[in-house]
């Protein structure tokens, strides 16, 4: 395997490192020093986790590398060259990782060996939930004639980009949630076989919220990834669903930071006297980016045939004592939403994706 976009030194910064990772598509990038000795790795959840403590884009690796917390020893699991698939593999099993780095009889990295390499899958253990049955008001009168996953961006329907990301990530299996226009989206996808994928659909009478219509499906037997279907995104869904995995997840939220800049002075006060000022501070949050994953145990608490949404599954999970995570996104997002942001997806496809 070609290291280029692997191998890091301990000043390399978050940025360059989310881009690294996008680039290498194998989920880590190893950190070495001059010799090319390993010092450590960082995986693309270790990046997320990081993004949840607040991590500048300009912190380095050697700082994301000291504040680690998680259940893998703190010294770099690795096999020597030339070491049988089968030990490799029950290091992976033990330690639950996905990548293990081959090293020379002088301990520097030669190579990188893939849980994909040892163990072949052929499908995704995600199957797939589109929710399209939205009126898009907002979007009016866009929507008036068209159901706002089918309005097209860079020639092709909205949803239509979503089922390739979907078919791509080694999703055989999409459900589409409908009730605005129907017709206009069965018609258009059929049966998914156009698009190498099976779909089938949802039809709900009336508008059962996020996650209601979950309540009328079947209850599933594997995780379920579930997505509004006006969402544009870059998001891996592979390492959003290792990502479930890893941390034992009933429910898994992708979030992405928003921020505001308040445009005046913020007075510290304690009665009628002034302690502080703060100049045009920033606030930070994590906000819900519409995509989720779900264990099949998430569907028990979802109400038959009543309106019900994700926050309140989220609450009710919580109250239960039931694992809910966040993961958050580095990846590009748009929710098309308003008209404004249609206008500014499109721009987006058409120079920053090149698709």
């Amino acid at each position: 395997m070609n290291l280029d976009k692997i191998l890091i030194c301990a000043e390399t910064q978050l940025s360059e490192i989310i881009t690294l990772l996008n680039e290498n598509a194998v989920g880590i990038v190893i950190v070495v020093d001059r010799e090319k000795h390993i010092v450590g790795t960082i995986t693309d959840g270790d990046v997320r986790r990081a993004l949840m403590q607040s991590a500048e884009m300009t912190t380095f690796a050697a700082e994301i590398l000291k504040n680690k917390d998680d259940a893998t020893p703190k010294a770099p699991i690795s096999a020597q060259i030339g070491a049988e698939d089968g030990f490799i593999l029950s290091l992976m099993t033990e330690y639950r990782l996905h990548q293990i780095p081959i090293v020379d009889e002088q301990g520097r990295v030669v190579d990188l060996i893939l849980l994909d390499d040892l163990v072949f899958e052929s499908d995704s253990q995600l199957a797939a939930v589109l929710m399209a049955g939205g009126f898009g008001k907002r979007l009016m009168p866009l929507t008036k004639e068209t159901p706002k996953p089918m309005l097209e961006i860079g020639g092709k329907p909205i949803m239509e980009r979503i089922i390739e990301q979907l078919r791509e990530s080694g999703i055989g299996q999409v459900s589409v949630t409908t009730h605005y226009r129907h017709d206009q989206i069965a018609n258009y996808f059929r049966d998914g076989h156009e698009f190498g994928l099976e779909i089938d659909y949802v039809r709900e009478d009336n508008p059962l919220g996020t996650a209601g219509a979950l309540s009328i499906m079947e209850k599933p037997q594997q995780p379920v990834l579930v997505m509004n279907g006006d969402i544009i995104t870059e998001l891996n869904f592979r390492m959003f669903g290792k990502f479930h995995n890893d941390n034992d997840a009933v429910m898994t939220v992708a979030v992405r930071p928003y921020e505001y800049t308040v445009p005046f002075g913020v007075m510290e006060t304690d009665g009628v006297f002034v302690k502080g000022v703060q100049e045009k501070p920033i606030s930070r949050w994590m906000v819900n980016a519409g995509i989720y994953i779900l264990a099949p145990e998430a569907f028990d608490f979802i109400p038959k045939g009543q309106y019900f949404d994700m926050p309140t599954l989220m609450e009710k999970l919580i109250e239960h004592n039931k694992n809910v995570v966040c993961f958050p996104l580095y990846e590009y997002w748009k929710d098309i939403g308003r008209p404004q942001d249609f206008e500014a997806a499109k721009q987006d496809v058409k120079s920053k994706l090149g698709k």
